[in-house]
């Protein structure tokens, strides 16, 4: 039986190494069911980077913590 595993990012300003971040995960063996990536109001490219792969990766979620409680708890 293989282990699921979940991964959280914060990332805030991180355009210069977020892709590398993300493919790093992506190629592990024991791939994540869930990957879960917060962006502090970033004011670079990393929203539109992780969206990229959020696309093409169903495993990626972006997360706005500044949602309501009833909402973030459904995520688990």
């Amino acid at each position: 039986m293989k282990i699921k595993s979940l991964v959280l990012l914060a990332a805030y300003n991180g355009e210069q190494f977020i892709s590398q971040q993300l493919q790093t995960v992506l190629n592990q063996t024991n791939k994540p069911y869930k990957i879960l990536i917060n962006i502090d109001q970033s004011d670079d490219k990393t929203e539109s980077i992780v969206q990229g792969f959020a696309k093409k990766n169903p495993e990626i979620q972006i997360l706005n913590l500044n949602m309501d409680n009833k909402k973030y708890k459904q995520l688990f």
